[in-house]
């Protein structure tokens, strides 16, 4: 059977397939980094396998931040919000 690893999945072991739901912060500063100019970054991450859904909408809390809520196999999922945590990272000038 195999898994993805804990830290890649908040704490969580789950199959690689299984459908999951997990969103993150995005703030204010890298919002146009990750929509991508004509949203080219998000229909990229919406198009890669196994991922179902992309949702960027405003977070309830924190009215200038936006969340992403990535939808699809776990292996997809966790690769999509790598990539997204890698954009805000070089966007805020973080290695």
């Amino acid at each position: 059977k195999q898994v993805v690893k804990n830290e890649e999945t908040g704490g969580k072991d789950v199959e690689p397939q299984a459908s999951v739901s997990w969103s993150m912060s995005i703030p204010p500063n890298t919002i146009g980094a990750v929509i991508g100019k004509r949203g080219s970054v998000i229909k990229s991450l919406e198009a890669m396998e196994g991922v179902s859904r992309v949702l960027l909408q405003t977070d309830p809390v924190k009215s200038k931040y936006k969340v992403l809520e990535v939808t699809g196999n776990t292996s997809a999922v966790v690769h999509v919000l790598s990539k997204v945590e890698g954009i805000v990272k070089s966007t805020n000038g973080m290695k």
